[in-house]
């Protein structure tokens, strides 16, 4: 399953959160499949303390791994993701 991932963080703790960042991605380099893949990676939004990326996994072991690790710098909000042509299949045969 694909999930749409916001990050918020404190503006004025942006070096933790970056520090933080930083371990995540050296335990990830040691621990693959500790937790989820990126499909596409982080991007920050510009003027904001906020970024999004494009997580993919169907174990949901990995995402809390991946949200527990970033606590308490960053907040998450999940969203998970469907492909348009699966979302109107299953319109139409609950329309039926």
């Amino acid at each position: 399953m694909k999930y749409l991932v916001i990050g918020e963080y404190d503006p004025d703790k942006t070096e933790a959160m970056l520090q933080k960042a930083k371990a995540w991605m050296e335990d990830k380099e040691k621990h693959s499949d500790r937790y989820p893949d990126s499909l596409f990676p982080s991007h920050h939004m510009l003027n904001s303390a906020k970024f999004f990326a494009i997580w993919v996994t169907d174990d949901e072991e990995k995402m809390a791994n991946k949200i527990a690790f970033m606590l308490p710098e960053v907040k998450y909000e999940v969203i998970p993701l469907v492909s348009g042509k699966t979302f109107m299949k299953q319109y139409m045969e609950v329309k039926k």
